[in-house]
């Protein structure tokens, strides 16, 4: 078995429901074990207005290599209707492999640690949200990183079922403490 860390995000449609179905789906594939609070983000890099997003990232541990689950990851994008239009561009569903058993991979379809993933607090947050201290080891810098937190804000729906029913180490972040939509800067 293998633990993948995987980043979920919308911005179309209903977006909560869209990362719980991800992860749904996901989970009827491999074990999840851990899924982050949900956080709203601003678009990054994008030529055009755009709707906020709504991120997660899930911790899971699979049977299968990098590509398939990579594979896996574009199936669920597929079964909940993501039309690649262009780089950056507004999606119903984004799932991205972040981090694979510890392994560094470049091919020509998957880099692994994500390229892009060190830069992007959206990323970061709920990824150490849920990753273990001994985990953190796999990619330099996440021990003594300084996360750039500006437009990053802990979402909270009241229908969030993801984190009670998938993970095993999550709080149900509907009876949790936390006022809605807390800002993080």
């Amino acid at each position: 078995m293998n633990i993948a860390y995987v980043g979920i995000g919308a911005n179309e449609g209903d977006r909560v429901r869209n990362v719980q179905k991800a992860i749904d789906l996901l989970a009827a594939a491999t074990h999840v074990t851990h899924v982050a609070p949900l956080y709203e983000t601003s678009p990054v890099g994008v030529p055009d207005v755009q709707r906020a997003y709504i991120n997660t990232v899930v911790r899971l541990w699979t049977a299968h290599d990098a590509h398939q689950t990579l594979d896996a990851l574009r199936a669920i994008e597929h079964a909940l209707g993501r039309v690649r239009r262009h780089r950056f561009g507004s999606r119903v569903i984004d799932c991205d492999l972040l981090l694979f058993a510890n392994t560094t991979i470049a091919t020509d379809t998957l880099t692994v640690p994500h390229p892009r993933m060190m830069q992007r607090a959206f990323v970061l947050i709920p990824l150490l949200d849920v990753m273990p201290e001994e985990e953190r080891t796999w990619q330099p810098g996440f021990l003594h990183c300084t996360i750039p937190i500006d437009e990053v804000r802990r979402w909270i729906a009241s229908d969030w079922e993801c984190a009670s029913k998938h993970s095993e180490s999550c709080a149900d972040t509907r009876n949790n403490n936390f006022p809605m939509n807390v800002d993080y800067r």
